[in-house]
């Protein structure tokens, strides 16, 4: 984009011929910048161009099409970041400190870009940006955990897609995440929103699970189950965490070692879950095949149909993988 497009943008009407033309899944938005007045266009994803597959146990959401996230932080070309909900706030309601909010605008890199169209490293900057404004403006202590947690989210999707970098970035979201949900639920009226009490409850303890924090991380998570209005799912993952949060903490104290829990593998909803590398893999390889994703799956499953294999000799997925590997390449 040149420079004159660039400068296009502020005051820009949605039905404005100059503005660049978009993929099919996304669409031009007009939203006013809190700090200017100015109207601008900024680019906003359709609804109808993904759906929610399923959620991870700290209820990330995982979209078949594009991910809405991306574009969930708005910028607006004087370099303000924000979600959507706090462009529709009315300036005397949002600033806390607005000169030190333009300091920091000035002292940080403008992009138009962010405006634009967005691959995955700008979408995480989007939230780096809005993060570091979070500290000027009248924000809950709920609204800013979210924030961090969601940066996290698309961290990590960075992270999956092979950026090892963005491991420390992940952590030090989630800290933050950590520090406002529980200051949330100490001071805030946490009963009315949509997670619940028990919700961001669920939260601190999974997020104090993370840390290798077991014994914190298990006091929550009793909590949350005997929290009477806790939804049935929030009991079932707190009960199937907390087990997890045990073993991870008798494993501790045997080896008498520490070992902050990895990023887990994440399953894909589908008839059979494959856990996100894998399916990654099955796309990237049975894909390119003649047979296709399911043909190839399909391939495999009748090879081991065909040995007459006793699964029941495997104790774990782990073994049968391992003896697979071997019998594969016993053939080379």
């Amino acid at each position: 984009m040149t420079a004159k497009q660039e400068d296009n943008l502020v005051g820009a009407s949605i039905s404005d011929s100059s503005l660049p033309e978009l993929p099919k899944e996304l669409y031009w938005k007009t939203f006013t910048c809190p700090l200017t007045g100015a109207d601008f266009p900024a680019v906003s994803v359709k609804r109808n161009a993904y759906s929610l597959r399923g959620r991870d146990p700290d209820f990330a959401p995982r979209y078949d099409g594009i991910n809405p996230l991306w574009y969930g932080v708005i910028t607006s070309p004087s370099g303000f970041a924000a979600e959507e909900s706090i462009y529709k706030r009315s300036p005397k309601l949002l600033f806390k400190d607005r000169e030190g909010l333009e300091a920091q605008i000035r002292n940080q890199p403008q992009s138009a870009s962010l405006i634009l169209v967005r691959d995955l490293p700008e979408a995480c900057r989007t939230y780096s940006v809005a993060l570091g404004l979070t500290a000027f403006l009248k924000m809950s202590r709920y609204m800013v955990a979210g924030l961090a947690m969601r940066a996290s989210w698309v961290f990590r999707e960075w992270f999956e897609d092979g950026n090892t970098a963005a491991r420390d970035q992940i952590y030090a979201l989630r800290k933050i995440a950590l520090e406002h949900y529980k200051l949330a639920y100490e001071k805030e009226d946490t009963s009315r929103l949509k997670l619940g009490s028990a919700g961001v409850g669920y939260l601190i303890a999974e997020l104090y699970r993370e840390q290798g924090q077991f014994d914190e991380s298990l006091k929550w998570f009793g909590r949350i189950i005997h929290d009477k209005t806790a939804a049935g799912e929030v009991l079932r993952q707190a009960r199937d965490r907390m087990d997890l949060c045990r073993e991870q903490r008798q494993k501790a104290k045997e080896t008498g070692q520490y070992e902050k829990p990895e990023t887990e593998r994440f399953k894909e909803r589908a008839m059979y879950q494959l856990y996100r590398d894998q399916a990654r893999w099955m796309t990237k390889h049975g894909g390119a095949t003649p047979m296709g994703e399911s043909g190839t799956m399909r391939g495999i499953v009748d090879g081991i149909i065909n040995s007459n294999t006793d699964l029941s000799a495997f104790q774990s997925e782990e073994e049968l993988a391992e003896w697979l590997a071997k019998k594969l390449g016993s053939d080379n």
